[in-house]
């Protein structure tokens, strides 16, 4: 059996006693407390506890009496950490650098009870040891950057009382976690209002100025305090770019949450997802950025930004589908995954196409996957009556058994590019082992036969890894030497982790970028038009107001060229700010670039967060129609915020015109007097109205219907050139239409059961339209209603958004009941699944002369893949849960 762990002793001479102590006696109990046992020391020796690691990964204490030699300087020097801190110079008994997590000396009679878990009572000032690595957190912030301070000591989430607390406490907390030390701010009084009743630990925490960690401060025993409930300490940070440079991803099962830790400082953030999901297993792109990762609860493959932005679903499986391993390859930009529950493995491109089976005959139950890139190799686990560990070729050729003995649950498998040798776990067998890519020189790394080791990484001389039964990962050296624990052990079932050096990866492959321009936007809030307003930048998962402090006219042009406007704008008036958002200062624009990251102040180790008052504003047009050069973008009404949205479609950031509250459910434009279209339904009174706006400017609005009563229009669509608006109404049974001037209403059709969305073909002049009711189905007819005829009446459930390519004569719909994406042609042949999502509810749908976009009730963004189906993608932030009347505008198409 292999028992490891780091040497952790710090070593000084200390004083001799001149008189004999008593202290507790026990070796090897599981608990201080259980210790009720007395031993008279030598006249030469100390009290002492030692805690080490057993094999089961568990910690136990020996207590009793040692050598003063042996000691710490200090009766306060806790010995405690994960680094190699031995004194050179002091020789030492080998049985106590063994296996020792703390070891702690007291010359007081039973003073040992208080070593090394427990709290020590005395009152005087302690120092952290240079072997600690304090676990610190944020808490009750309105983002990651801020917080109430906590800090993790026995076993334990504990705050810091605000005595003495001031920036230079800030600066040291900031720079742990991973932001910019420059300008944090140290906040007092719980001004983060946390209510949680967890304890202070420390209290007159003192630093010394060139401190960089708080194991530089002293501060009073841990726990000793006088402090309330309104003196707790926080922090409020700046986001690094880049972050920390190491890092590792967690998956907890239990919990539902991925989480990155830093090594360096040994913190964690969550990730947060747009809806929650049941993740099973995962692996990390570090070119794209990117988490990819097998849902267990809708049986989807998807990937999401290490912020948990930009979400996107490669692949629905079979319901019967039970993915245990997934690996990514980002030098062929593959998906690899292991199905244990249609027993194969499988492969698909990133962008969800070419799905294929790769290894589908003489498997039982395969586990883990792992890739080796430049060979394109595959490697796997495998359960079942003959465990085994095999390889192949991508194409399910050259396939090889590596192992077949001594195994019994191999779990997780993974690759060290660096000396070409496979590390592997078995859950049953109690190992981590490791052996070439050929099988060949095995060797047992570690030995624990009661844990259930389930998952690895590697990186350098160590090996990461998770065991089912702790509640957090740890570490081990390649030789054996060296388990500890990373982090704070306070998750339920830490199932998976990876590990992330920056600077590393395959050959060929790209660095990780920290921040896209595929997931930085921008965004104008309208005060009298949504040409005019306030502005602000999302990048790294938060939306910041944009400072005004070097705001000019430059900096304004790329605003305004990212929203679609031309770049003949200047910057307005500041604003002063009203909000908790962080301002971000943007500076140095030359007024070309395509992109404000292009702008030299916003390269990414210089997006600086400042202490501002006012917020910068810009004015993208004077108001005159000639100045809009926009050729494609989304128009819809956000039912959240009441506001309508347009989306630009090359860069996804978006203008908002803000609108009284009403009850809009669907939303047309005209390009020709840019002007919005939009019905409004009154529940209570049981009637519907088709108005008006204008596209840029606020008010201008007005009804071009009459009021209809006893009415539920649900949909419009819009012929351009004849400028006739046609609409579905639910409670008449019928489609009607009028021309946009609010004249010619007429009837097109009646006796449509639940007629739910509807467009137009102006080539062929012909309306489509979806249809619920006992026979769901889609119709087209002329637009005077005659030569009505069905094209689908089978395989449907809740139709919904439709829309038509003339062009192509092609026909898009979604439907929310068999949770599908189609397309057919215009006379209702050659119909397809394009897409499906069995988490969605998809409602809305419209076409643009590449993309697909969509709405779903579960999600918080509009959604977007390419006209075949594949590429799916988020579009914009996930800054919209309701999203109405979907529209898309292309000069191409239309």
């Amino acid at each position: 059996m292999f028992h490891t762990a780091s040497v952790l002793l710090l070593l000084a001479c200390g004083p001799l006693s001149v008189m004999s102590l008593t202290c507790l006696r026990c070796p090897n109990v599981n608990s201080i407390s259980a210790c009720n046992s007395n031993v008279a020391c030598a006249a030469d020796e100390h009290c002492y506890t030692e805690k080490r690691f057993s094999g089961t990964l568990s910690d136990y204490y020996s207590m009793g009496c040692v050598k003063s030699l042996y000691c710490p300087s200090t009766d306060t020097d806790v010995v405690i950490g994960k680094k190699d801190t031995l004194r050179e110079d002091v020789e030492v008994d080998e049985k106590l650098k063994r296996e020792a997590l703390c070891f702690k000396c007291c010359s007081t009679d039973n003073c040992n009870l208080y070593l090394c878990d427990d709290v020590d009572p005395t009152e005087k000032p302690e120092a952290f040891t240079n072997g600690t690595e304090l676990e610190i957190r944020l808490v009750g912030g309105y983002t990651k950057y801020e917080g109430n301070v906590e800090v993790f000591h026995n076993a334990t989430w504990g705050g810091i009382c605000d005595d003495y607390w001031s920036e230079l406490h800030a600066q040291i907390v900031c720079s742990m976690l991973g932001f910019q030390k420059s300008n944090a701010l140290a906040i007092k009084n719980n001004s983060f209002l946390d209510t949680s009743y967890t304890p202070f630990w420390l209290d007159d925490v003192k630093c010394p100025s060139n401190a960089t960690i708080l194991w530089h401060c002293t501060h009073r025993a841990w726990g000793s305090n006088d402090c309330n409930r309104g003196e707790k300490a926080g922090v409020k940070c700046y986001p690094a770019f880049p972050p920390k440079d190491d890092f590792i991803f967690l998956l907890d099962t239990q919990l539902q949450e991925f989480l990155k830790v830093d090594i360096s400082s040994q913190t964690y953030d969550v990730i947060p997802t747009d809806m929650k999901y049941n993740p099973k297993t995962f692996d990390y792109d570090r070119g794209q950025n990117k988490i990819f990762f097998f849902d267990d609860l809708y049986k989807q493959i998807l990937s999401i930004y290490s912020d948990g932005s930009g979400l996107s679903i490669i692949k629905q499986l079979d319901f019967n589908s039970d993915v245990s391993g997934i690996a990514v390859d980002p030098l062929n930009d593959i998906v690899f995954y292991s199905d244990n529950g249609l027993v194969v493995i499988a492969a698909i491109n990133v962008d969800g196409s070419n799905h294929r089976y790769v290894i589908s005959s003489s498997l039982n139950s395969p586990r883990s996957v792992a890739l080796l890139p430049e060979s394109q190799k595959i490697f796997w686990t495998e359960w079942g009556v003959l465990p085994k560990i095999e390889s192949a070729d991508y194409d399910g050729t050259g396939r090889t058994v590596l192992a077949t003995t001594n195994l019994k649950w191999p779990n997780s498998l993974t690759i060290d590019y660096s000396e070409s040798r496979l590390y592997f776990v078995d859950g049953g067998m109690g190992t981590i082992e490791s052996m070439d890519l050929e099988g060949s020189f095995r060797r047992v790394i570690l030995h624990d036969p009661v844990a259930h080791l389930f998952s690895l990484d590697v990186f350098s001389e160590y090996i990461y890894f998770t065991a089912l039964e702790k509640s957090g990962p740890y570490k081990v050296r390649k030789d054996g030497s060296g388990l500890s624990p990373i982090g704070p052990q306070d998750f339920n079932h830490m199932s998976q982790i990876k590990f992330y050096k920056y600077g590393t990866g395959y050959r060929g492959n790209t660095e990780m970028q920290q921040r896209s321009l595929s997931t930085t936007f921008v965004r104008l809030d309208g005060i009298s038009s949504s040409a005019m307003g306030s502005v602000g930048v999302y990048a790294n998962g938060q939306w910041r107001d944009v400072c005004v402090n070097n705001w000019n006219d430059p900096e304004a042009q790329v605003f305004c060229s990212m929203l679609g406007f031309n770049r003949e704008s200047h910057s307005g008036v500041s604003i002063p700010f009203t909000s908790r958002l962080t301002p971000l200062y943007i500076g140095d624009c030359l007024g070309s670039e395509r992109h404000v990251a292009g702008c030299p102040s916003s390269e990414v180790s210089n997006w600086h967060l400042l202490n501002c008052t006012e917020k910068a504003t810009l004015i993208c047009f004077s108001q005159k129609q000639t100045d809009f050069q926009i050729d494609k973008f989304l128009i819809f009404f956000n039912t959240s915020t009441k506001d309508f949205i347009r989306m630009d479609l090359n860069t996804n950031s978006y203008t908002r015109k803000f609108f009284t509250p009403e009850n809009i459910t669907s939303v047309v434009y005209d390009p020709f007097n840019q002007r919005i279209y939009y019905n409004v339904v009154d529940k209570i009174a049981t009637t519907s109205v088709i108005k008006s706006t204008d596209l840029i400017t606020s008010g201008n609005s007005s009804n071009i219907s009459n009021i209809f009563s006893e009415s539920d229009i649900n949909s419009l669509a819009i012929d351009t050139n004849s400028h006739t608006i046609f609409y579905t109404d639910v409670k008449k049974k019928l489609i009607g239409a009028l021309l946009t001037s609010g004249s010619g209403s007429r009837v097109v059709l009646t006796g449509i059961n639940q007629p739910r969305y509807i467009t137009v073909d102006k080539l062929d002049t012909t309306i489509f339209w979806t249809e619920w009711g006992p026979v769901p189905k889609i119709e087209k007819a002329n637009y005077d209603g005659t030569n009505r005829r069905s094209l689908v009446t089978t395989g449907l459930r809740y139709p919904n958004g439709i829309a038509v390519d003339p062009k192509a004569k092609l026909v898009y719909f979604c439907d929310a009941g068999t949770h599908s994406i189609e397309v057919m042609n215009t006379d209702g042949s050659n119909r397809r699944v394009l897409f499906t999502d069995l988490s969605s509810s998809l409602d809305g749908l419209t076409i643009t002369s590449k993309y697909i976009y969509y709405s779903d009730k579960n999600k918080r963004h509009v959604l977007r893949l390419n006209r075949d189906g594949t590429n799916h993608t988020s579009a914009g932030p996930p800054d919209f849960p309701q999203v109405i009347g979907l529209h898309a505008y292309d000069i191409i198409l239309n």
